[in-house]
């Protein structure tokens, strides 16, 4: 049985790996010419191929990306530099495979795509994350004007840090479902602001700390959230130990 042939023996120079680029785009919008979806999952693995650089995966993904209307966009790995990313992402996955918190670039990637996301995902969202995740690198407040499903999953369990607060910040003013995982990084109620109108769908660990916000800054009132049909609480397997 013959062997398959390495990628970078048949891509042999800049003009054949473009050239192959735009002809396997071409055939794809060839077979689905009224496609609306398109997902793009980028891993590690790619950069296995040796001339496959982060020039040609960035025109890659930006002519994939010009294929349909909602693209959902899923980073498993260190993503590349910035002017090669795709904007217009509607739906966004970020994940960490090393367990860390999710990087700056990353973050930048994220950002770059605000205005049309409808659904973000990210997993290892650390504490570092919040920050960036609410503010821009000249400190001004991001917001989010389509995104309806964030969900930020992590695995860290903070007892003593302090949690940053975002006074005047609206980052999710559309918000119908609410996903926060096992920790509650902020120090306010920054996701639950403006969105009192729309939010359908709230999952949330509690603990002390979120207890202590959601008093405090009187997020739940009687009528507050009309529209709200459906609450998931659930507690910390850190707490439910202390009671075995």
């Amino acid at each position: 049985m013959s062997k398959m042939p390495h990628p970078a023996d048949i891509m042999s120079s800049p003009q054949d790996i473009e050239s192959n680029i735009c002809a396997f785009v071409r055939r794809i919008k060839q077979m689905a010419p009224l496609a609306k979806n398109v997902a793009l999952t980028l891993t590690a693995s790619i950069v296995d191929v040796p001339l496959f650089s982060d020039e040609y995966r960035g025109s890659l993904v930006k002519q994939v990306c010009q294929l349909a209307d909602n693209v959902e966009y899923n980073v498993y790995y260190q993503p590349m530099s910035m002017d090669l990313q795709p904007t217009g992402v509607c739906e966004m996955i970020i994940t960490d495979m090393d367990g860390n918190d999710i990087s700056e670039l990353a973050m930048q990637l994220e950002r770059r795509n605000a205005s049309t996301l409808y659904f973000l995902g990210m997993t290892f969202c650390g504490l570092n994350n919040i920050g960036p995740l609410i503010k821009d690198a000249e400190g001004r407040y991001i917001q989010y004007p389509r995104l309806h499903k964030p969900r930020l999953a992590n695995s860290q369990s903070l007892d003593v840090v302090q949690r940053p607060a975002f006074p005047g910040a609206v980052p999710f003013p559309v918000l119908r479902n609410l996903t926060i995982g096992s920790e509650y990084y902020f120090g306010d109620d920054t996701p639950f602001r403006g969105n009192a109108g729309t939010l359908e769908y709230l999952e949330l660990d509690l603990n002390a700390r979120v207890v202590s916000v959601i008093k405090t800054r009187k997020v739940f009132t009687p009528s507050s959230y009309p529209k709200l049909h459906r609450v998931k609480l659930g507690l910390p397997y850190s707490l439910l130990r202390l009671w075995d």
